[in-house]
Formats: structure tokens, C-alpha cells, sequence
């Protein structure tokens, strides 16, 4: 948590209280400016909503004046000590219209949230899921992930809208996305919201419900551990279009399956469902409550050192593809960083104690 102060006089300037605002989380390297412009448009919104706000002391333009800046700092969730606005920000996630992040006891449950579209890829989609990717790179609260998607199902792959725009019939063209990369995560914009979850330092579980088709079948495949309803259906759908899959599938699914395998999906199409993915090796284990089960997976992995955590997933993402001896080296070097350090110390103890560990967040 970080707190974020402005000295301000009567009347209120809500223009100079969002120019400062944005200024200061760019130069805290909080978030980017397009971010922090969003961040701006909701405190924008509040405040125009606190402007509309009923109230009953019309004749005293000072009392109303109060009045309307009181609801307004409680709409973003502020207050005014003497001398100035203090505003506090939980450093990390942004809450936004496409994706949710709700994060407790280290467990950060991320959440597609366009479920009238069934999740569709549209441009914002795409920056939304890299953006909240991104959001949980340094957060050392964070000890696991679970990835899904609101409403009937994990995503529909790319917004039909964008078709359209192919085939010639609208003025539109192939989905672009209206994001400058930030050089974190591998690939272009589109394959960024497939390939942010490997780079996120913790394990990323996809809770997978309904349907997981295209663009949503290789988000879901960047994910550590996959659950998946039995009924769940999957589609390398690309091919019906006339296009191959381009959202970061081939540094994902060759991990999991066969190249003919990966090949007969592709060239197909086909829609399986997930107790097929489940015997194909594309997700991990099949739940009647994906969502559930993958909480409570997550809630188990917060419970151990999160420096073994982090650094067993960067084990195996770096040396997966590796000669021997460079995984062999990397295993002792990172093994002793792990030795002798306080949260390898804890899990001695609290073991011997027969107690709950108490583990610090990694450096």
C-alpha cells in the first residue's frame, strides 16, 4: 500500500488533482500512462457522479461545495486529513471493465469479465489480460494465480466483429491492439495475452468452463496448470477462418502434447471436449467446479515458500528447452539461493514444530 497526497484549497480542483495524480504513478513506475489515464476516467466518473449527487444545502454554495467533494473522495476511496488529499492505491492491479483482479491472502483471482461477449478478443480485451498479466509482475504479496473467465464460459476466442473487418464487409481490418508493448513479455500485442502468464514469477492456474476456442484456447494453454469442467470444449478454431493460430501457441501447446497432435487440431479445427484435453495432456485435471478447485489449488500453493515457488517455476521455464548441463546448473545455482535463507530456514522449523509456517515475501 502507498499513499498518495496532494495539497489542495477550496475550491476543489478536480483537474489539477488528476493531472497530479497521473504524473505521480508514472513516476513511481506503478503503471503506464495509459493506465493511469484509465485510473483518471474513474476518478473523473466519481466525481461527476458526486456532482449529481442530491443534496440539501442549495442555498449554502460553500456547504454544497463540501458536500459534493466528500462524496466524491468516498467514491474513490480517499479521505481529506488537514492539508491535503490522501489517496490510497494498493500498488499493483488496476480494476478495469474487461478483466478483475481480486486478490486475498496471496492468492490473486483474475477474472475475463466481458461475459456478454463470452469473453471475446476485441483490442481492449487483448490489452486488458496482458495489462493485468503485467499488473502482478513485481507484486511480492502474490503467491499463485488462478486465471478465468465470468459468465457461460473462459473465452470465445477473437470478437466476430473482427472478421468482418477481413473479409471486407465494413470499412474495418484485422484486429490491432492500441497498446504500446512494454518490452516485458515476449511477442506482439496479440501474443502477449497467451505468453504474460509465463512470465508472471508465480504459478498461473486456468479455471476452464464452457468454451476455450482460438485466441482463448492459446491464452489458457500460457497458463501453469490448467482445470477444466468435463463438458469444457476446446477449438484450435484459426483454421475456419482461413488462418493459422498466432496468439503464442507454439511456445505453449508444444509442451503439452505430440507435434502430430498439435498438428491434427490445427489442420482440423475440431471442438473436444475437456475430459479428451484431459487424456491429450492440454489440461492438467478435470473438476465438476474448475473454479473451486483451482482456488483451493492456489490456497495450497500460498501456503508454501514462496521463494521455492518462484524459483521452481523459473527452473522449469528456463531449462525446459535447455542442454543438460545448463538445467543442471541452473538447479544448484538456484538451490543455493534457497539454502540457509529465512523462508528455507521456516519450513525447517515449522516442520519439526509441527506448525504453520511463517514466510516472508521473497526479495
Amino acid at each position: 500500500m502507498w499513499q498518495w497526497r496532494i495539497q489542495h484549497h477550496e475550491p476543489f480542483d478536480i483537474v489539477t488533482c488528476l493531472h497530479q495524480l497521473s504524473a505521480d504513478l508514472i513516476s513511481r513506475e506503478i503503471t503506464t500512462g495509459e493506465s493511469a489515464n484509465k485510473i483518471g476516467a474513474f476518478i473523473l466518473d466519481c466525481h461527476r457522479s458526486s456532482e449529481r449527487t442530491p443534496h440539501t444545502q442549495r442555498d449554502n454554495p460553500s456547504a454544497d461545495h463540501g458536500q459534493k467533494s466528500e462524496h466524491f473522495l468516498k467514491r474513490i476511496g480517499c479521505h481529506s486529513p488537514h492539508g491535503g488529499i490522501l489517496i490510497e492505491l494498493q500498488q499493483g492491479p488496476i480494476m478495469t471493465d474487461f478483466v478483475t483482479i481480486d486478490i486475498n491472502q496471496g492468492v490473486a483471482d483474475v477474472r475475463l469479465n466481458r461475459a456478454d461477449k463470452y469473453n471475446a478478443l476485441s483490442p481492449d480485451m487483448f490489452d486488458a489480460i496482458t495489462e493485468a498479466g503485467e499488473s502482478l509482475m513485481d507484486n511480492k504479496d502474490i503467491r499463485a494465480v488462478v486465471l478465468s473467465g465470468n459468465g457461460r464460459g473462459f473465452c470465445a476466442g477473437l470478437d466476430f466483429s473482427g472478421f468482418r473487418g477481413m473479409a471486407g464487409q465494413d470499412n474495418g481490418g484485422p484486429i490491432n491492439s492500441r497498446r504500446e508493448s512494454t518490452g516485458r513479455t515476449p511477442g506482439n500485442l496479440a501474443q502477449q495475452p497467451g505468453m504474460v502468464w509465463k512470465q508472471v514469477p508465480v504459478p498461473v492456474i486456468a479455471a476452464l468452463h464452457g468454451v476455450a476456442f482460438g485466441g482463448g484456447f492459446q491464452i489458457a494453454m500460457g497458463a501453469d496448470i490448467r482445470i477444466a469442467a468435463p463438458d469444457a470444449r476446446f477449438s484450435v478454431m484459426e483454421i475456419k477462418w482461413g488462418l493459422i493460430p498466432d496468439c503464442s501457441l507454439t511456445q505453449t501447446l508444444r509442451d503439452l502434447v505430440r507435434m502430430d497432435i498439435a498438428k491434427e487440431l490445427t489442420f482440423t479445427g475440431r471442438i473436444f471436449e475437456g475430459t479428451e484435453a484431459a487424456s491429450l495432456g492440454i489440461v492438467t485435471q478435470i473438476s465438476d467446479n474448475p473454479l473451486d478447485d483451482a482456488l483451493a489449488m492456489a490456497e495450497q500453493i500460498a501456503g508454501k515458500s514462496p521463494s521455492a515457488i518462484r524459483l521452481g517455476k523459473q527452473l522449469f521455464e528456463e531449462t525446459w528447452h535447455s542442454e543438460p548441463n545448463e538445467g543442471l546448473g541452473l538447479e544448484a545455482s538456484l538451490q543455493g539461493q534457497l539454502i540457509g535463507k529465512p523462508n528455507q530456514v521456516e519450513a525447517v522449523q515449522s516442520n519439526f514444530e509441527e506448525r504453520a509456517p511463517r514466510y516472508v515475501n521473497p526479495d
